[in-house]
């Protein structure tokens, strides 16, 4: 799909957004606006109410949340989710640290991440991460190599946990 085929206002806010073809139609299939958006650095991420009526929409069924670290007096907290959607599976982590979360509450933070990755991951909306935006008609191309998208994929639960700790342990220690 062509940039200068959608029709104009489409064109608008892909432009604003910095939205791939392949955000674009996920856009659509849930039949989203302006609103279901905010703009992070030029780059469109969903609102967390949108990814709620996603999962709603599609019918992924999500675990209990696990507490992978938690520190509140400290506003550290890490969790896992996993969610189920028809034959798929995806567990994602969910952090929350002074450097990256600015409200009081880190631990519902942690939690919105968690489920808003579950679901950009079971429905391929391509939102979240810059390996999804290779060789799209709208955006250039990220640099990430295939093989290293492979790899991220392969990522067992213990090693996400583990990294998660870790860069929450180097963030600390700046």
């Amino acid at each position: 799909m062509k940039l200068d085929k959608l029709p104009k206002e489409d064109q608008e806010l892909v432009k604003e957004l910095g939205m791939t073809s392949h955000q674009y139609e996920w856009h659509k299939k849930y039949n989203l606006e302006r609103k279901s958006y905010w703009d992070c650095h030029g780059k469109a991420v969903p609102t967390h109410p949108t990814m709620q009526r996603v999962a709603e929409t599609e019918g992924i069924i999500f675990g209990k949340y696990e507490v992978v670290e938690c520190d509140v007096h400290r506003g550290i907290v890490v969790c896992q989710v996993t969610g189920t959607w028809g034959d798929r599976q995806c567990s994602a982590l969910g952090e929350a640290h002074p450097r990256n979360n600015k409200n009081a509450y880190p631990t519902a933070m942690a939690q919105k991440r968690a489920f808003d990755r579950v679901v950009t991951e079971l429905t391929n909306s391509g939102m979240y991460t810059e390996s999804d935006m290779m060789g799209d008609d709208f955006a250039p191309s990220s640099g990430f190599k295939e093989a290293e998208q492979e790899e991220q994929r392969k990522k067992t639960k213990e090693q996400a946990i583990a990294e998660a700790m870790a860069e929450n342990k180097e963030l600390e220690s700046d």
